[in-house]
């Protein structure tokens, strides 16, 4: 990862790494800036960050594992 939080992204060499090195990074990812929501009517996984590269990064290693989704923008004042 980079410094300064609207320029953190995923190092290259994480998208060649074996599964289970990417299950980590993303384990170790929601363990902070990440959750999940689950009730009758949605199931999702949610990313939060300033850094929009850092979203399309982590939304490509959620990919890995069959998972596709899309991106939303909130902008939250404050």
């Amino acid at each position: 990862f980079r410094s300064g939080s609207l320029n953190k992204r995923v190092a290259g060499f994480c998208y060649n790494s074996n599964p289970e090195f990417i299950k980590g990074i993303l384990r170790g990812y929601f363990d902070g800036d990440g959750n999940f929501v689950q009730d009758d009517k949605h199931h999702q996984i949610r990313v939060c960050s300033r850094s929009k590269q850092l979203i399309k990064d982590m939304a490509l290693l959620i990919n890995y594992f069959d998972i596709f989704g899309s991106i939303k923008e909130n902008w939250v004042k404050g």
